[in-house]
């Protein structure tokens, strides 16, 4: 995160943390300024899809060919 932040926070005010977003976003609008309320749902929507694609890619990507062959196995003592 560290590589994504340095070159693009300073620049757009950006953040990847949706609640390092929100908070300030909260405080300028009770005190009284402008809030681009258009751009928050970006930060919540891009960290669900991401946790999603994480989780489905996790689950891709984890299972060795000993896994496979232990499901195939247990598949069959569970026939018998």
């Amino acid at each position: 995160m560290f590589a994504a932040i340095i070159p693009v926070a300073p620049t757009t005010g950006a953040s990847i943390n949706p609640a390092r977003t929100t908070g300030p976003m909260l405080v300028q609008q009770i005190m009284g300024g402008e809030v681009q309320w258009g751009q928050w749902p970006v930060y919540i929507a891009a960290e669900l899809l991401a946790g999603v694609a994480g989780a489905l890619l996790f689950g891709l990507f984890s299972h060795t060919d000993a896994d496979k062959a232990t499901t195939t196995a247990d598949k069959e003592v569970s026939e018998l």
